[in-house]
């Protein structure tokens, strides 16, 4: 017998959204998200450090509120042939 999926809400999201405007993308992520869920997801971390927009900072207060684990590539794309 086949689960029903409520396609509001995900357990786990796993995103490479676009570099321009990922911060709209993790936010909407974070809406669908079931209470214990887990998004990773690949971000130009511009995006975290120049809060500059309303999205951003709002996205920022989001990471906060949840406490999220942040982890830097640093450079991990330095050598790489497309760099975004």
């Amino acid at each position: 017998m086949l689960e029903k999926v409520d396609l509001n809400n995900y357990s786990l999201i796993i995103m490479n959204p676009p570099f321009g405007n990922g911060d709209k993308y993790l936010l909407k992520a974070i809406n669908i998200m079931q209470n214990g869920g887990r998004i990773i997801c690949l971000l130009n971390s511009e995006t975290l450090n120049n809060p500059y927009s309303n999205t951003r900072k709002v996205l920022m207060n989001k990471l906060k509120k949840y406490n999220v684990e942040i982890t830097d590539l640093g450079q991990a794309f330095k050598y790489a042939e497309r760099k975004t």
